[in-house]
């Protein structure tokens, strides 16, 4: 058994003994600064216990879920993904929490990838198909990346960049990302959502993201904030959701239109994975104030990439999380009555510029592109007139 402390930045949140073998904690030994903890760990009345500490961890690593895991693992001749997280220290591009063993004396500014540079060896092998005997320093940030998509952060020109891959028949995440991002440059303001650029190259075509936190700040899931205030892990519903955003000291007023901007165009692109980990708010890592809610990002899985076929009325039903055991897309949207800040005029012309992105896709049927421009033509026209009913000075700014 070996002892580790849980860092926030330089604040020492516990300490815990780690087996290895099971890729777990087994004790808690001490309590610290518990108030600089993830949230997810925390339970409403401030206090944790093992149990959330190691679902918190199992939740660190890459997911078992994704594309090519299990191929990676073998290729590093490596048993569990936890092992990735477990050489990278836990550290991470989207918060500031990590793990060190207790007699180290790291600190964040010898180990941070927001500050210092990170090898592209592991990031090969987790974006590209990996390959056997493959090594890697695992000393990286693509080791707890997560997601289902193969991916890989860079660090090009002093920037921190997420590549991300695709899957499935038409290979269409990517196209998605950047059909998204064009959606939302027309009808929202540019903190509201994270650009999305397409790479192309000879080993395959990416999307591109810049990392979106400034100094010091954190990404908090939902997911997490949600929990902390409910006694039990059960479908939420979106005043749960609201709720957990106020408490957690975000104005309601900003919460409600930031989250009626992400539906909408969920809707308009049929995003069908916004789960409760994929999307969330913004947490001063020092102050612990939150300040905002998270840009949106992560839209790739849209534009019914899941389907084979488009041919029937059914092809392009699906069933939308969040909130309770999923529902019918366009019910989200009417859950908001903040559209105020929608201009449904900026969308004339996006189904045929989504179309034109779309095109870019060599192995995507012109067939299928033509029909997923008539449904967005549609979803425009049925978005813009539910938003105008549910807000009559809609258009207006």
């Amino acid at each position: 058994m070996a002892q580790f402390d849980l860092m926030n930045k330089n604040h020492r949140v516990l300490s815990f003994e780690y087996d290895s073998a099971l890729h777990a904690a087994t004790a808690i030994l001490s309590l610290e600064e518990v108030a600089w903890a993830p949230p997810a760990i925390l339970a409403n009345d401030g206090t944790t216990n093992l149990a959330a500490l190691n679902t918190w961890w199992r939740h660190r690593g890459i997911p078992a879920s994704r594309h090519q895991i299990e191929r990676l693992l073998l290729s590093l001749s490596l048993d569990s993904t936890a092992v990735l997280a477990e050489e990278s220290l836990g550290l991470s591009l989207s918060d500031r929490y990590w793990i060190r063993s207790a007699s180290s004396g790291l600190t964040w500014e010898d180990v941070n990838f927001f500050d210092n540079d990170f090898s592209d060896e592991l990031g090969v092998l987790t974006l590209e198909t990996p390959f056997a005997g493959a090594h890697a320093n695992l000393m990286s940030p693509n080791s707890t990346a997560g997601g289902n998509l193969q991916k890989k952060w860079i660090v090009a020109n002093g920037q921190r960049q997420l590549i991300k891959g695709a899957t499935g028949l038409f290979g269409q995440e990517p196209f998605n990302e950047a059909a998204a991002t064009s959606l939302h440059r027309r009808l929202l303001d540019a903190d509201d959502f994270v650009p999305y650029t397409l790479i192309f190259d000879k080993r395959g075509i990416y999307s591109s993201c810049p990392e979106f936190l400034g100094a010091n700040e954190e990404f908090v899931p939902a997911h997490d904030l949600v929990h902390t205030l409910l006694s039990t892990r059960s479908t939420v519903t979106y005043p749960q959701v609201l709720d957990a955003f106020v408490a957690a000291g975000l104005d309601e007023t900003h919460v409600k239109e930031a989250l009626a901007k992400m539906f909408l165009c969920d809707y308009l692109i049929a995003n069908y994975d916004r789960h409760l980990r994929n999307f969330g708010a913004i947490r001063n890592a020092e102050t612990l104030e939150y300040t905002r809610m998270a840009p949106i990002f992560d839209s790739g899985a849209a534009l019914w990439c899941w389907q084979r076929h488009l041919k029937y009325p059914q092809d392009w039903d699906y069933v939308a999380p969040p909130f309770g055991e999923g529902m019918e897309p366009l019910r989200q949207v009417k859950l908001f009555d903040e559209y105020a800040w929608l201009d449904a005029s900026r969308l004339m012309g996006w189904p045929d510029e989504a179309a034109s992105i779309l095109s870019q896709n060599d192995i995507m049927p012109q067939q299928r592109i033509e029909a997923i421009r008539n449904e967005l033509e549609r979803r425009c026209q049925v978005a813009s007139a539910t938003a105008a009913r549910i807000m009559p000075v809609a258009g207006r700014r």
